[in-house]
């Protein structure tokens, strides 16, 4: 399954320029703070977590949706809202889903 997701993921991550969504309530502004960033990460966590994992669509429209949140942090100039992003997606995720967060966030050995 992990190869799958991967493949999956980077496919979805090349296509996700086209997507105008977000998983946050409205789009990343030009200044974000580390809170709201962290917010959204978690949010975009909850969203994976609660898809059907037994419809990979599902599952991978809210990983792309993840993912477009986190480029439109980092198009804006907005690398440390991006970087808080990522780490409340991860650490959520890995809290509320640990299976997807190990696929999407393999421990470096």
């Amino acid at each position: 399954m992990r190869l799958y997701l991967s493949i999956v993921l980077l496919a979805l991550l090349a296509a996700c320029g086209n997507r105008q969504e977000t998983t946050a309530a409205s789009a990343p502004q030009d200044t974000v703070s580390l809170e709201q960033a962290r917010q959204w990460g978690v949010a975009a966590a909850g969203a994976i977590a609660v898809s059907d994992h037994s419809d990979t669509l599902d599952l991978q429209r809210s990983i792309v949706d993840a993912h477009a949140t986190r480029s439109q942090l980092t198009m804006a100039g907005n690398d440390e809202a991006a970087q808080a992003f990522d780490e409340a997606l991860r650490d959520e995720l890995r809290r509320v889903d640990p299976q997807v967060a190990q696929e999407l966030f393999p421990d470096k050995k």
